[in-house]
């Protein structure tokens, strides 16, 4: 009980940060529909890349009025505690990761790479860094 107390506590003063909050909210515009993935597990065939498997923290897929995906991105959230002055050198260490998710994203929707965004959530400092624009 302890450690989900403690879980629920890092979850609230996160939520407390204005930048992870906003990454949180709606975004869409008012003709657009939002359809939010939460702990999507995948395994396609990537190309050139081979079999890849993993899991989506988060996936934002944007529709038009039609229902076609038209965009997406893909927020990934990070719990380790990261100094500030360090964050640019762990948006590098993560951005391999976050672009083989594009990759398998762009397969599994059929999205051009370029339609699909992708974010890191650093929940220690509060902090939510594009990456690979």
């Amino acid at each position: 009980e302890g450690r989900l107390r403690a879980a629920f506590s890092y979850l609230r003063k996160a939520l407390e940060k204005p930048d992870i909050r906003a990454a949180l909210s709606r975004r869409a515009g008012s003709d657009e529909e939002e359809v939010v993935w939460r702990e999507r597990r995948f395994c396609v065939e990537v190309p050139g890349k081979g079999q890849c498997e993993g899991a989506f923290d988060r996936v934002v897929l944007t529709r038009d009025a039609g229902g076609r995906v038209t965009a997406a991105v893909i927020q990934d959230y990070k719990t380790d505690t990261v100094a500030a002055d360090l964050l640019d050198e762990r948006v590098a260490y993560y951005a391999p990761q976050l672009a083989t998710y594009r990759r398998a994203l762009a397969v599994m929707t059929g999205l051009a790479e370029s339609a699909i965004g992708t974010e890191l959530l650093f929940l220690s400092l509060g902090c939510v860094r594009t990456v690979g624009a």
